[in-house]
């Protein structure tokens, strides 16, 4: 949906009500680098779960050159290690147009442990391979249509911010 629908904001409530811990990473434009992207996601995921370390990230910069395949997979078996369901969240995903990335979150989608669940927050369709998603029924999407008032809602939520009926 486009700004101003309030996906943060239902997100944010959300998450509230569910009491599940979160790791909630707000990307930018300077984001657009595989080694940033990762460094930030596994700060994160830290916040879920302490014992997550910097094993996957130090892969990047070793010597021999280590797939990004390679370094996710020791992630996602550190993932695999957090006792409990646990939320992740990719605010403004729409900012990011690394092709390495789109990639590493695809590879993440595809082999995530079962108590992961991921929340992508984006103006736009990601480039993901959301159709196996939905065709898997692993997918769900709130879209701009779900976000948008109806004339009902929106007389309601006037008459409780006024405290008054209105016409």
């Amino acid at each position: 949906a486009p700004a101003g629908f309030g996906k943060t904001t239902l997100l944010c409530q959300w998450i509230g009500e569910i009491n599940l811990p979160t790791g909630w990473l707000s990307l930018d434009e300077e984001d657009n680098d595989f080694s940033r992207f990762l460094s930030y996601l596994i700060a994160a995921l830290q916040n879920i779960y302490s014992s997550i370390d910097q094993t996957a990230l130090s892969l990047l910069h070793t010597p021999q050159a280590t797939s990004i395949k390679g370094v996710l997979t020791v992630l996602l078996n550190q993932l695999d290690e957090i006792p409990h369901d646990f939320l992740l969240v990719l605010d403004d995903y729409h900012l990011l147009e690394e092709k390495t990335i789109h990639q590493a979150v695809d590879f993440l989608l595809s082999f995530m442990p079962a108590h992961m669940h991921l929340a992508i927050i984006s103006r736009a369709d990601p480039p993901l391979h959301l159709a196996r998603l939905r065709a898997q029924n692993q997918l769900l999407e709130v879209r701009m249509s779900d976000l948008r008032f109806d004339q009902a809602e929106c007389a309601q939520f006037i008459s409780g911010m006024l405290d008054t009926n209105i016409s």
